[in-house]
């Protein structure tokens, strides 16, 4: 089956917060952000507690204050992570220098059981990814797999023959949520990351950014 066709599947589905399942449906964006969904009235993020790239342990909460573009990738992807991380690292770049520092960019791993600290370390930093404000986190495979259940992602192993012999990939739903200063989700993209650019997302991170708490 045709992955990308696999990852549009994937992301109809439902998010769970605090026990209670909400059905996100596909709607306009709002007349500020850019998204694909909205969430109308925004709800507030779920929390969790990871290992980032540099073995320090973050809470997602700890960047509470800042907007958060919050996203799932894993570093042996042969296509849409790469995509979702260069995109995320042009709109970082786009956006003025007053900003940094008083934004985040908060990917977590699909693949926990490959993703070391130490090798989303060096693939941060083979990417162009090993900025400030950038944090790739990982963690117990049983603690990663109950975030990507809140956040609605969907993830499936699989395994592919190719001419060096068989090697698996990580299916799994493609999604940038974006989270205010409050902690709140406000808008997300999701689908293929092709559908949206890294002017979208610095248009998101510097809007976020000038609200007025």
């Amino acid at each position: 089956m045709d992955k990308r066709f696999v990852l549009i599947i994937l992301s109809a589905v439902a998010l769970v917060v605090g026990g209670a399942i909400i059905v996100i449906v596909f709607s306009q964006p709002s007349e500020e952000l850019k998204g694909t969904i909205e969430f109308d009235p925004p709800i507030m993020a779920a929390d969790f507690t990871l290992i980032d790239q540099n073995g320090v342990e973050r809470s997602l909460s700890d960047f509470k204050g800042k907007p958060i573009a919050l996203s799932f990738v894993y570093t042996r992807c042969p296509d849409i992570c790469p995509i979702i991380v260069s995109k995320s690292v042009e709109a970082y770049k786009m956006l003025d220098p007053q900003y940094r520092g008083r934004i985040a960019f908060v990917f977590v791993t699909v693949d926990p059981a490959t993703d070391t600290p130490e090798v989303m370390k060096r693939w941060a930093k083979a990417m162009g990814a090993d900025l400030p404000d950038f944090y790739f986190m990982t963690g117990d495979p049983k603690v990663v797999s109950k975030i990507w259940r809140i956040y609605a992602v969907a993830v499936a192993n699989d395994t592919v023959t190719t001419q060096q012999g068989e090697t698996y990939f990580v299916a799994h739903s493609a999604h940038i949520y974006f989270i205010d200063k409050e902690f709140r989700i406000r808008v997300e993209f999701t689908g293929h990351p092709d559908f949206w650019s890294p002017e979208d997302i610095a248009h998101n991170m510097r809007v976020l950014a000038e609200e007025k708490l």
